[in-house]
């Protein structure tokens, strides 16, 4: 029965195991020494801490909400009970960064969420577009 065609580099044609007299088994890998890996002189140190600045703001962040809009609200104005009647404040929204300022006043409604502020219509288009609402923003004075 006759061979299959096989054919390798560096080996004499022939059928399995000839070999010409005389010659060693070809390793098809090489032979490579072993190789040690060897220390380090030094030990290598760590990086210094980078320092770090930091920085103040103009302004203190005195709470966050949910904006929304009412018709009824009149501009200028905002309703909120989280800081005292009569307070100025910048309402700013946190996905865009544009801001109005209003003047709190307490929401009589006592079922309203503690956490929502409602500015007027025209207020809260200077924050979003009105299909947005309710927006989250930061409470800064």
């Amino acid at each position: 029965m006759p061979s299959p065609n096989v054919a390798a580099v560096g080996l004499p044609a022939g059928g399995p195991g000839t070999t010409t007299p005389g010659s060693a088994a070809l390793d098809p890998l090489g032979r490579v020494e072993p190789q040690f890996l060897s220390r380090a002189p030094e030990t290598v140190q760590p990086p210094p801490e980078p320092a770090v600045a930091i920085g103040s703001a103009d302004y203190t962040v005195v709470g966050t909400a949910r904006a929304t809009y009412r018709f009824e609200v009149s501009p200028g104005y905002c309703l909120f009970n989280g800081i005292a009647s009569g307070e100025v404040i910048e309402v700013v929204n946190v996905d865009n960064g544009r801001s109005v300022e209003c003047r709190t006043h307490p929401r009589t409604n006592g079922d309203a969420p503690q956490d929502e502020l409602v500015l007027s219509q025209e207020g809260f288009m200077q924050l979003a577009d009105l299909t947005d609402a309710p927006v989250p923003v930061e409470l800064r004075q």
